[in-house]
């Protein structure tokens, strides 16, 4: 009895090992069902089949933004050409999972061949479809920070209305090997009081309110604190903006 067991568990698991091994080499070998490439279905093909199916696709030269057709070019060739086979066996590694997985995935290939002159006409109907679409939108307003009389504060973000172009067109450059192109806009969101950028312009004026300065009408030295001088400063983008109205009265007076 304890032979037959032992020759039963035996058997089970040389049959798991030929199943693993089996599912191992399709895995390796094959595209998940689910996945298409450059928008072209390619499930359960090989690298070559998968190839070869892209490389002779049309591309239809499309863009949605929220689903909606902005931009319908005329319809062209993949651009796939043999020097880009080897970027297929790259595509089936990026989606390969260690069982067979029926998660809807799509793998970009960059076409050695892309009409560069068709993406540019898709990518300029983009800017030109969300310069539309922003009509009658409010901008938001960043956080900044602030030096007024002395001492540093955080004037509170507003938000706005208006899509994030810069997002669209990222999507878009992220999608454009394919041959038709589905973006979702999201609105603009303004930088808030806690960001890393708001935050580093405080540390500048926090600096700055710090400072001292020193102005010299012939053998007399005067000493000026930053409260003395500066009426109001910000730092934002690089760069200072002041003013110095606080200290004109007294540059008056010396003069």
């Amino acid at each position: 009895m304890q032979l037959k067991l032992r020759n039963y568990i035996i058997a089970v698991i040389a049959v798991l090992v030929v199943l693993l091994g089996v599912m191992s080499w399709h895995q390796h070998g094959h595209f998940n069902r689910n996945t298409t490439v450059n928008g072209v279905a390619v499930g359960g093909m090989t690298v070559d089949q998968a190839y070869q199916k892209v490389k002779e696709s049309t591309r239809a030269n499309q863009v949605y933004i929220n689903g909606r057709l902005v931009y319908q070019g005329k319809a062209s060739a993949s651009g796939i050409t043999s020097a880009d086979k080897s970027k297929f066996a790259a595509a089936q590694k990026e989606q390969r999972t260690f069982f067979p997985s029926s998660k809807k995935q799509n793998v970009n290939v960059m076409p050695s061949q892309l009409d560069d002159d068709q993406t540019a006409l898709m990518r300029r109907a983009v800017y030109a479809e969300t310069e539309k679409m922003n009509q009658g939108r409010r901008a938001p307003v960043d956080a900044y920070a602030e030096l007024k009389n002395g001492t540093v504060s955080t004037v509170a973000a507003k938000k706005g209305n208006q899509y994030d172009v810069r997002d669209l067109i990222q999507q878009f450059n992220r999608q454009r090997a394919n041959g038709t192109i589905r973006l979702t806009a999201h609105h603009t969101h303004p930088l808030t009081a806690d960001s890393k950028t708001v935050q580093k312009e405080k540390a500048k004026l926090e600096a700055l309110s710090k400072r001292k300065v020193t102005y010299k009408v012939e053998k007399e030295s005067y000493h000026f604190s930053a409260d003395d001088v500066i009426t109001r400063a910000t730092y934002q983008h690089g760069k200072y903006s002041f003013d110095t109205s606080a200290v004109k009265g007294r540059i008056a007076k010396i003069n």
